[in-house]
């Protein structure tokens, strides 16, 4: 039996190799995962990451990794590797942190690639850069994989803000070095692309265009997907280069569109970013600051934008109105729960929010599950829409493939806080009275008698609110100190 699947995995690794990556992908989704050999279930893990479906990792593996029951066979070093990998991918950074740091990389060298690269998608280039050294440095690795490991290692140093010029300098010549003995197009292309930005950094204008062309030309054969990369980086050194170009920040529109079509989410972000700075648009800037759910990308903007003053709230507009209504949702939510969903939601305004990346917020004490997980989750959504449409906000919870995302419907704002606060306790036309029902607290909340009710009783539980009677008749007034 086992053979079968050794062919299996030996014809999807040749597939993979000559483009039909997509192929394989249909193919793993249509397996029967149960009656894959254990020892051979890594092998289609590791197919599973090379075509994108870190989904697959989490449904193969996770009966093995997270299993309730006692089992002969524990989770192996390269089972929770590789599992960790697969959360994320699919953004749940703290499950994968926490599982990653059990594992010696020594051991298990792929390990100090999986941290480096956990924190690459983080933004927090200065934390990958020590795992990625010693990734190339770790004998058991293999020479491919060093060279992948080393490409990163200079994406890393030169997105670092803290620039090490003679650390940059050298790697990248030691890795083209290497290339240009090699028949690793792919690679070199990544490569001259990290080096353009070098270049842009130091000023050497003219040189980063070269290395763009070449890029260009080496990755239109390799990887066409990778150009849209390359045609951001071209304008923004032609913008430095003319600073008051409208027709170039223009080009920059354009381009969000084609990353929008491709959702390439990053360079939609990226563009904003960039005519941001381009054109000094202070608004902008807080968008794409208060945009990202990642300090380190915030300390990033901070960095390239150094007059940015940031408060503990921001008003998201789609209107330049100065009339909007205004809406605060984590504020005005009746439970807990409720408000720190609208505070994940809210912490990210470029793309949606994949399914697995919320429940790591919402939940980071606990293991996420395939099954059970999304289940949970799709119940909160249908708690917070039935609370939307209650009580009459314009904002929609747009779902996606896995994913959700916040829309206003119609023009207004909305207010994002720095920090989960809790929500008022009482309105001042409350506390006046020595007693209030539900019925008051639905009028002056705007909201409706049943939501009334259970915000009341969430502070009744926390000890603010004290309770008196039971039933329709119920009084509460604020509890003394």
């Amino acid at each position: 039996m086992s053979v079968k699947y050794q062919d299996q995995l030996t014809k999807w690794d040749e597939w993979i190799r000559t483009g039909h990556a997509s192929k394989v992908r249909t193919l793993s989704r249509q397996l029967n995962h149960k009656k894959i050999p254990r020892p051979l279930l890594v092998d289609y893990a590791q197919i599973a990451r090379r075509v994108g479906a870190p989904d697959l990792i989490l449904l193969w593996l996770g009966p093995i990794v997270r299993s309730e029951k006692k089992m002969s066979w524990a989770a192996t070093d390269q089972e929770k590797a590789i599992y960790g990998l697969g959360l994320f991918r699919l953004g749940a950074f703290h499950e994968a942190e926490t599982i990653l740091s059990e594992i010696n990389p020594e051991i298990e060298p792929q390990v100090y690639f999986y941290r480096a690269s956990l924190n690459m998608n983080q933004w927090n280039y200065a934390k990958a850069i020590p795992d990625l050294k010693k990734y190339i440095a770790n004998k058991k690795v293999a020479p491919y994989q060093r060279l992948v490991g080393h490409l990163n290692l200079c994406a890393s140093l030169v997105s670092n803000i803290k620039k090490d010029p003679k650390q940059i300098e050298y790697q990248i010549h030691k890795l083209m070095s290497q290339l240009d003995q090699a028949d690793f197009p792919l690679l070199k292309g990544n490569l001259l692309e990290i080096r353009s930005q070098w270049l842009y950094e130091k000023g050497e204008l003219k040189n980063a265009l070269a290395d763009l062309d070449k890029a260009s030309q080496i990755l239109r054969k390799a990887d066409e997907q990778s150009l849209i990369y390359i045609d951001k980086w071209k304008l923004i050194i032609q913008l430095k280069d003319q600073k008051n170009s409208k027709n170039l920040v223009s080009q920059f529109d354009d381009l969000k569109k084609r990353a929008i079509d491709a959702k390439n989410w990053e360079t939609v972000r990226d563009c904003d970013l960039q005519k941001a700075l381009t054109l000094k648009d202070s608004n902008l800037i807080l968008k794409v600051y208060w945009g990202s759910k990642f300090s380190a990308y915030k300390k990033r903007v901070r960095h390239l934008y150094p007059s940015l003053v940031v408060d503990n709230t921001f008003s998201w507009k789609n209107s330049d109105r100065k009339d909007l209504p205004s809406f605060n949702l984590i504020e005005s939510a009746p439970t807990k729960t409720l408000r720190k969903l609208f505070f994940i939601l809210l912490s990210e305004m470029y793309q949606p929010l994949r399914s697995t990346e919320i429940i790591d917020s919402l939940y980071p004490n606990e293991y996420y599950h395939p099954a059970t997980s999304p289940a949970r989750l799709h119940r909160l959504i249908a708690r917070a829409r039935k609370w939307l449409q209650e009580n009459q906000i314009p904002v929609q919870i747009q779902a996606f493939r896995n994913a959700y995302r916040l829309k206003q419907l119609t023009t207004s704002q909305i207010i994002l806080s720095s920090q989960m606060a809790a929500p008022k306790i009482v309105l001042p036309e409350l506390v006046q009275q020595e007693f209030f029902r539900a019925k008051d607290w639905a009028k002056q909340k705007n909201v409706s008698e049943r939501t009334a009710r259970k915000q009341i009783l969430s502070l009744v539980r926390q000890g603010l609110i004290e309770s008196f009677v039971r039933g329709p008749k119920t009084k509460y007034r604020l509890k003394k100190n």
